[in-house]
């Protein structure tokens, strides 16, 4: 017999949280359903990594599938415990990563090798040739100072909760994002469309973000003034989200 999906997802809720502690949170909100798989099988994916999830009925059981190729059989620990997390704790996560990134721009580690780290952007006006793409360069950066011991990226590390090298290295280029954000928000917030944003915004709040509304032919009018390293693909969707989120200080 046919289940409908829905009932297909209730079954897998209650399964995932009995065999992996799963919140029913991720389990509808991350998961697609995918069909009938080999041996009878309900196929789900994680919309993000393209993980799988398998499950079977009466008795209902789930088994987790990894990618082609992927050394370890099943899923990552570190995607089984987000998959344990409801939606606020996973907002609550995020709040305290976002912090620990805004602090970071005035860590000694970024004090010291900001500089690098612009130079590695070809848009940055103090970039630097030199063959590798941001992500290489960050990577062989924390990579020399983690060999060297360096206090100063060791207390990175601590407040960032990793001591891989990858991830350190994205995040190092996320503090550099949150640097740019800041730029561009004081480029942003001297120019006569700003308030006029605020305004448009409020009077057409269901509106504002689509191609051709007074905001966003606004916040075009202002990406056209900004210098090549604050100019972004979506530049005029940040300018009106950072616009709201700061009209206070307007």
């Amino acid at each position: 017999m046919n289940r409908p999906e829905s009932e297909l997802f209730e079954i897998l809720q209650e399964a995932c949280a009995k065999q992996f502690g799963f919140a029913s949170d991720r389990v509808l909100n991350d998961l697609q359903y995918m069909g009938i798989m080999p041996g009878d099988r309900h196929g789900f994916r994680d919309m993000r990594s393209h993980l799988e999830i398998h499950l079977s009925l009466d008795p209902s059981d789930v088994i987790l599938f990894g990618l082609p190729g992927q050394s370890e059989p099943g899923w990552p620990e570190d995607m089984r415990k987000a998959y344990c997390k409801t939606d606020d704790q996973l907002e609550a996560d995020h709040v305290a990563w976002e912090a620990n990134i805004r602090l970071s721009l005035q860590s000694p580690l970024w004090a010291t090798y900001g500089a690098y780290i612009r130079s590695l952007i070809p848009e940055h006006p103090t970039y630097v040739p030199r063959g590798l793409e941001p992500q290489l360069g960050a990577y062989n950066l924390i990579t020399e100072l983690v060999d060297q011991a360096d206090p100063d990226v060791q207390t990175f590390s601590e407040r960032m909760g990793t001591t891989d090298v990858q991830e350190l290295s994205f995040y190092l280029l996320e503090v550099y994002e949150r640097e740019i954000e800041i730029e561009l928000w004081e480029a942003v917030k001297s120019h006569p469309n700003t308030k006029k944003i605020v305004r448009a915004v409020e009077v057409s709040l269901q509106d504002y973000t689509k191609p051709g509304s007074q905001a966003r032919r606004l916040a075009s009018q202002i990406a056209e003034t900004l210098p090549t390293h604050l100019k972004r693909p979506g530049s005029e969707s940040q300018i009106i989200t950072l616009t709201m989120s700061n009209q206070s200080s307007l």
